[in-house]
């Protein structure tokens, strides 16, 4: 991400917070931030799904999401 086109809004903490990569913990309260009675994503599975077995597909969410984040 270039740096320089983020709007001035941002706080030099802000814009470095961008930066750092999630814990398994922030992903987890992200996740169950969604309510588990939203509408199902395109791959079908909804955030109930997702509450349900958060315990077996953890990792492999996490693993998404940091990959997401390294591009």
């Amino acid at each position: 991400m270039d740096s320089e086109h983020l709007e001035d809004g941002l706080t030099d903490e802000d814009r470095r917070s961008l930066f750092v990569m999630p814990t398994l913990e922030e992903v987890r309260e992200a996740m169950f931030s969604i309510d588990p009675d939203s509408v199902a994503g395109p791959d079908g599975f909804g955030a109930v799904f997702f509450h349900t077995c958060w315990e077996i597909i953890s990792e492999d969410v996490f693993s998404a999401v940091i990959e997401f984040f390294r591009g």
